[in-house]
Protein backbone atom coordinates (compact mmCIF):
# COMPACT_ATOMS: atom_id res chain seq x y z
CA UNK A 1 0.00 0.00 0.00
CA UNK A 2 3.13 2.41 0.76
CA UNK A 3 4.15 2.08 -2.99
CA UNK A 4 0.32 3.07 -4.61
CA UNK A 5 0.80 6.28 -2.22
CA UNK A 6 3.99 6.72 -3.26
CA UNK A 7 2.86 6.97 -7.05
CA UNK A 8 -0.37 9.02 -6.28
CA UNK A 9 1.67 11.31 -4.42
CA UNK A 10 3.98 12.25 -7.30
CA UNK A 11 1.00 12.47 -9.86
CA UNK A 12 0.70 16.55 -10.43
CA UNK A 13 -2.53 18.19 -8.87
CA UNK A 14 -2.21 21.08 -11.60
CA UNK A 15 -3.24 20.51 -15.37
CA UNK A 16 -0.89 18.33 -17.20
CA UNK A 17 -0.30 18.79 -20.50
CA UNK A 18 1.38 16.76 -23.80
CA UNK A 19 4.78 18.86 -23.57
CA UNK A 20 5.16 17.56 -19.94
CA UNK A 21 4.83 14.14 -21.33
CA UNK A 22 7.17 14.86 -23.89
CA UNK A 23 9.79 16.24 -21.69
CA UNK A 24 9.34 13.32 -19.28
CA UNK A 25 9.95 11.12 -22.23
CA UNK A 26 12.67 13.00 -23.89
CA UNK A 27 16.06 10.71 -23.09
CA UNK A 28 18.81 12.15 -20.83
CA UNK A 29 15.93 14.46 -18.80
CA UNK A 30 16.31 13.10 -15.14
CA UNK A 31 13.91 9.53 -14.75
CA UNK A 32 13.69 8.71 -18.23
CA UNK A 33 14.52 5.40 -17.87
CA UNK A 34 11.65 4.92 -15.69
CA UNK A 35 9.50 6.57 -17.49
CA UNK A 36 10.59 4.23 -20.39
CA UNK A 37 10.33 0.90 -18.41
CA UNK A 38 6.73 2.11 -17.64
CA UNK A 39 5.65 2.10 -20.80
CA UNK A 40 7.21 -0.80 -21.83
CA UNK A 41 5.71 -2.85 -18.89
CA UNK A 42 2.19 -1.37 -19.96
CA UNK A 43 2.26 -2.37 -23.04
CA UNK A 44 3.47 -5.81 -22.41
CA UNK A 45 0.77 -6.38 -20.18
CA UNK A 46 -1.62 -5.07 -22.10
CA UNK A 47 -0.75 -7.04 -25.19
CA UNK A 48 -0.85 -10.15 -22.92
CA UNK A 49 -4.39 -9.22 -22.12
CA UNK A 50 -5.32 -10.05 -25.84
CA UNK A 51 -2.86 -12.60 -26.19
CA UNK A 52 -3.18 -15.23 -23.78
CA UNK A 53 -7.19 -15.51 -24.52
CA UNK A 54 -6.59 -15.86 -28.30
CA UNK A 55 -3.51 -18.64 -27.54
CA UNK A 56 -6.00 -20.53 -24.91
CA UNK A 57 -9.08 -20.11 -27.34
CA UNK A 58 -7.13 -22.28 -30.17
CA UNK A 59 -5.37 -24.51 -28.00
CA UNK A 60 -8.57 -26.23 -26.61
CA UNK A 61 -10.65 -24.73 -30.23
CA UNK A 62 -13.80 -23.40 -27.57
CA UNK A 63 -14.02 -19.64 -26.49
CA UNK A 64 -13.13 -18.72 -22.65
CA UNK A 65 -16.26 -17.52 -21.71
CA UNK A 66 -19.93 -19.07 -22.96
CA UNK A 67 -22.34 -16.72 -24.95
CA UNK A 68 -23.71 -15.07 -22.21
CA UNK A 69 -20.85 -13.78 -20.41
CA UNK A 70 -20.30 -12.18 -23.44
CA UNK A 71 -23.36 -10.19 -23.93
CA UNK A 72 -22.75 -9.44 -20.09
CA UNK A 73 -20.02 -7.68 -20.58
CA UNK A 74 -21.31 -6.31 -23.38
CA UNK A 75 -24.35 -4.98 -22.00
CA UNK A 76 -21.59 -3.73 -18.96
CA UNK A 77 -19.74 -2.00 -21.24
CA UNK A 78 -22.26 0.08 -23.22
CA UNK A 79 -23.84 1.21 -20.02
CA UNK A 80 -20.83 2.95 -18.51
CA UNK A 81 -21.05 6.32 -21.30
Amino acid sequence: MNIISSLLSKYPADQVTPQDFIDKLTIGNPGWQSAYLAVLLTVIFGLLVYIIPIYLTEKDHQGLYPLYMHTFYCATSSSKS
